[in-house]
């Protein structure tokens, strides 16, 4: 029977000095120039939380910062997630993404290694997360409106609007992604841009549709708008690392029929609510 030593008040634990004995470390490794230790996470429900995001990430090794951000194309929400280097991005990455984050909507998300670094200005009380709303923010009038597929992406002009945001040189994912090739017109038609100015689209025959699941196909869009009198052409494009599509009609009152039934439609592939559809800027022009 093993012998213990009385209890001793005055006694003081040391803990023991070999090292073989500590808990394991990770290795610190530099980041080679231009590394990436920020993250894009999309497949996130609507209502999420900038808190859960921040929950999500604060006990991965090298957790930084997160950023929350509605994009302004109907409900659509994405996060960046910032780390101290590239190899605890990867190592969060490998764990989370593919993973359920809403038992509820059965949303899974979707993580990536951003474009580029996410960078906050320091300033005093700025907290663990930002929230970046462009639900309800006019842009900027050297960017384009969301429903206007033109040659550059709104998401540049709000992220300057925000000094906690990345700056503009470091722009994330969504900008990089989101960049229309404006040089070669499109084999389906390009857009003539509308001559009425002001805020607010007016009526149109080429529907803007945002809100769409990761997995969202054109030939699923097609099928769904192909039941529509006046369908003429789809065109599906990349923004906010999500797509978004533009219907274009032969008639303005067929738009109109065709986006008053199909709003808020629940597509197969969506993993994040209805479609979201509203007007273009812009008329889609056949060549």
């Amino acid at each position: 029977m093993a012998y213990h030593q009385p209890y001793d008040p005055f006694y003081v634990y040391q803990p023991h000095s070999h090292p073989h004995l500590l808990p394991p470390q990770l290795p610190q490794f530099a980041d080679e120039p231009g590394a990436i230790n920020t993250l894009f996470v999309s497949g996130l429900p609507n209502d999420v939380k900038a808190r859960e995001i921040h929950n999500l990430f604060r006990r991965r090794h090298g957790f930084e910062s997160c950023q929350l951000k509605y994009t302004g194309r109907g409900d659509q929400v994405v996060a960046f997630a910032t780390f101290t280097s590239h190899r605890f991005a990867m190592a969060a990455m490998n764990e989370l993404n593919g993973v359920k984050f809403d038992p509820q909507t059965g949303s899974i998300l979707h993580i990536e290694l951003a474009r580029s670094n996410s960078r906050r200005k320091e300033r005093p009380g700025s907290g663990p997360y930002v929230v970046i709303d462009n639900r309800n923010k006019e842009l900027s009038k050297f960017q384009d409106d969301p429903s206007d597929e033109g040659d550059s992406d709104p998401d540049e002009a709000q992220e300057l609007g925000n000094s906690e945001s990345p700056k503009e040189n470091d722009n994330a994912k969504s900008e990089a992604d989101s960049e229309p090739d404006s040089k070669a017109p499109s084999a389906n038609g390009h857009l003539e841009k509308a001559s009425e100015g002001g805020s607010g689209a007016r009526a149109c025959s080429t529907l803007f549709i945002a809100n769409l699941g990761p997995n969202c196909t054109e030939d699923e869009l097609k099928q769904l708008l192909s039941r529509y009198p006046g369908f003429n052409i789809l065109k599906i494009r990349a923004r906010g690392g999500m797509p978004v599509a533009f219907a274009d009609f032969e008639e303005i009152e067929q738009a109109t029929d065709a986006m008053n039934e199909l709003q808020g439609n629940l597509l197969s592939s969506s993993d994040r609510g209805g479609m979201h559809i509203e007007y273009a800027r812009s008329k889609m022009r056949k060549q």
